[in-house]
Protein backbone atom coordinates (compact mmCIF):
# COMPACT_ATOMS: atom_id res chain seq x y z
CA UNK A 1 0.00 0.00 0.00
CA UNK A 2 1.13 3.59 -0.72
CA UNK A 3 2.15 6.13 1.43
CA UNK A 4 -0.71 8.02 -0.34
CA UNK A 5 -3.05 4.89 -0.09
CA UNK A 6 -2.24 4.48 4.00
CA UNK A 7 -3.45 8.40 4.36
CA UNK A 8 -6.88 7.54 2.72
CA UNK A 9 -7.50 4.75 4.71
CA UNK A 10 -9.62 4.23 7.63
CA UNK A 11 -7.42 3.42 10.32
CA UNK A 12 -5.48 6.45 9.20
CA UNK A 13 -8.82 8.95 9.08
CA UNK A 14 -9.59 7.58 12.38
CA UNK A 15 -5.95 8.11 13.98
CA UNK A 16 -6.67 11.53 12.20
CA UNK A 17 -9.77 12.71 13.84
CA UNK A 18 -8.90 11.76 17.27
CA UNK A 19 -5.49 13.74 17.12
CA UNK A 20 -7.96 16.49 16.00
CA UNK A 21 -10.31 16.52 18.88
CA UNK A 22 -8.02 16.18 21.41
CA UNK A 23 -6.67 19.84 19.72
CA UNK A 24 -9.97 20.81 19.54
CA UNK A 25 -9.33 21.36 15.79
CA UNK A 26 -7.29 24.22 16.96
CA UNK A 27 -4.07 24.81 15.61
CA UNK A 28 -1.77 24.24 18.27
CA UNK A 29 0.94 27.57 17.45
CA UNK A 30 -1.35 30.06 16.55
CA UNK A 31 -4.88 28.58 18.53
CA UNK A 32 -6.66 29.42 15.13
CA UNK A 33 -9.42 27.50 14.40
CA UNK A 34 -9.87 29.52 11.15
CA UNK A 35 -7.51 27.31 9.02
CA UNK A 36 -7.30 24.04 7.33
CA UNK A 37 -5.41 22.05 10.13
CA UNK A 38 -2.83 19.35 9.16
CA UNK A 39 -1.73 16.46 11.50
CA UNK A 40 2.05 15.05 10.39
CA UNK A 41 4.69 12.57 11.22
CA UNK A 42 7.51 13.81 13.55
CA UNK A 43 9.31 11.12 12.20
CA UNK A 44 9.28 7.62 9.86
CA UNK A 45 9.53 4.12 10.78
CA UNK A 46 10.38 1.95 7.69
CA UNK A 47 7.87 -0.42 7.13
CA UNK A 48 5.04 1.34 9.81
CA UNK A 49 1.58 2.20 8.26
CA UNK A 50 0.45 5.78 8.71
CA UNK A 51 -1.64 4.92 11.91
CA UNK A 52 0.79 2.69 13.55
CA UNK A 53 2.68 5.49 14.80
CA UNK A 54 2.39 6.91 18.72
CA UNK A 55 3.76 9.08 21.19
CA UNK A 56 6.59 10.89 20.23
CA UNK A 57 6.78 9.72 16.47
CA UNK A 58 3.40 11.40 15.91
CA UNK A 59 3.38 15.07 16.11
CA UNK A 60 0.77 16.02 18.81
CA UNK A 61 0.80 19.46 17.61
CA UNK A 62 -1.47 21.07 14.17
CA UNK A 63 -0.27 23.49 12.11
CA UNK A 64 -1.31 25.25 9.10
CA UNK A 65 0.50 24.46 6.17
CA UNK A 66 2.10 27.33 4.41
CA UNK A 67 0.13 30.25 6.76
CA UNK A 68 1.45 32.83 8.87
CA UNK A 69 0.80 32.39 12.44
CA UNK A 70 0.46 35.08 14.88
Amino acid sequence: MTYSEQLKHPKWQRRRLEILERAEFRCESCDSDEKTLHVHHKRYRKGAMAWEYGGTELVESLYMLGAAHG
